[in-house]
Order: structure tokens, then sequence, then C-alpha cells
């Protein structure tokens, strides 16, 4: 048990900072967008037929987890982009979420993939800090405050030279699969999780007393 907390604490510190920007929709905070998009699909559409759509009309890049499957039943004339993307989802387990990524980023190809590292990074909790320089030339910026982010986020977006994409994700169906495996691997990654909640929300007197329990161990 303490040589797994020291393997995690090990993990926390080798953590590299992904160099993307996600947003989780809320409905409320919705800017307005300047492409304008229509959707007819009163009857029934399928999803991914759905989106494409939207993301033709908008001109937009819009990715599809695998999970994200069954009808789309909305009828939209020119509304924003995200409203109809919000309206698409609505009474769905669907989420979208926009994202600042670099254009040749691999995980682009992999929308699956794409989503797992978004449900990864928005299970864990950081707080807010710089990672101003390190022996290994690695830096970076956690900051989950909504203000923070949009102040930050123009000059970052430029300075990195990322682009913008719309990524669908069934988050609730993938949970729910998980649940179901039950196995020893999801077990351990739980509990791994959640200790490393715990080790962040330690004082560091905390941290280096749990971190010399776990030497003795060995």
């Amino acid at each position: 048990m303490k040589i797994r907390l020291l393997a995690i604490a090990c993990m926390i510190l080798a953590l590299p900072i992904i160099g993307l920007c996600a947003e989780k929709t809320d409905p409320a905070s919705i800017k307005p967008d300047a492409s304008k998009v229509s959707l007819s699909a009163s009857d029934g559409m399928p999803a991914a037929e759905a989106f494409e759509s939207l993301a033709k009309q908008s001109g937009m890049k819009i990715l599809l987890e695998s999970t994200v499957k069954g009808k789309v039943t909305v009828s939209l004339k020119d509304v924003p982009l995200e409203a109809a993307l919000t309206a698409a989802c609505k009474g769905t387990n669907m989420v979208w979420r926009k994202v600042y990524i670099d254009p040749k980023s691999e995980l682009l190809d992999k929308p699956d993939r794409f989503a797992a590292t978004l449900r990864l990074m928005s299970g864990l909790s950081f707080p807010d800090m710089v990672v101003a320089a390190s022996s290994n030339n690695k830096i970076g910026v956690v900051c989950q405050q909504k203000q923070g982010v949009e102040d930050a986020q123009d000059k970052i977006v430029k300075a990195l030279g990322l682009a913008p994409v719309y990524l669908v994700s069934n988050d609730a169906l993938v949970a729910a699969k998980e649940a179901q495996k039950n196995t020893a691997v999801n077990k351990f990654t739980q509990a791994s999780k959640e200790q490393i909640d715990m080790f962040m929300k330690m004082t560091p007197e905390e941290r280096e007393q749990a971190l010399l329990e776990s030497l003795n161990m060995m």
C-alpha cells in the first residue's frame, strides 16, 4: 500500500502537462457564434449524420467518439453552432466540448483516445499553478478557474498555434461500461485516482511524512 503511494507520488511529479485547453459546456454560458447553422431532424436523424451536417455548415471540425450513436431529434434554423450542439445533445447522454489543440496532434485521428484523455484530465483535481521552470525543460499551466482561463485563453492559443475542434462524446455510457467490467485494473485505477486526489490535498509536511513512511516499508 505504501509502495503504491510512493509510485503514485512519482507519477504526479512526472505527469506531462498536455497542450490543449478544454471547455465542458454549460448551456447558460454559451456565447454567440459568428456562424449560423440549421438542422431539420424533427423525425429523427442519425447522430453522425446530424453532426456532419453541422460541421459542413459551420466549417468547424467536429469529432465523434465511437459511443455517439442513436438519433437526434431537433429542428433548428439559423442558430449559433454551439447552441445547435447543445440542442442536439439535449435529452441524450451526449456532451460536447470545445478544445484548442495542436492541428498536427495524433488525437485528432483518434476520437476515442481524445475523449478518454479529456475525461482523465477532468477527473483529476489539481490546484491552480504555473510550472515556470524545471530541469527537464517541461513547463505548463494548470488553471480551473473560469475567469482565469478566459483571460489567458486567446494569448495561449495564439502563442502555441492551437486550432479549435469540437468533440462529442458519451461519458455516461463509457462510465457504465467501465463499471460493468469491474476488473482488477479498473479497481487499481480508481484506487490510484483516489490516492492522488488525497495526496494533492495534503500539506507539504503531510506529503513528506507519507513519502518517508512509504520508504520505510520498502
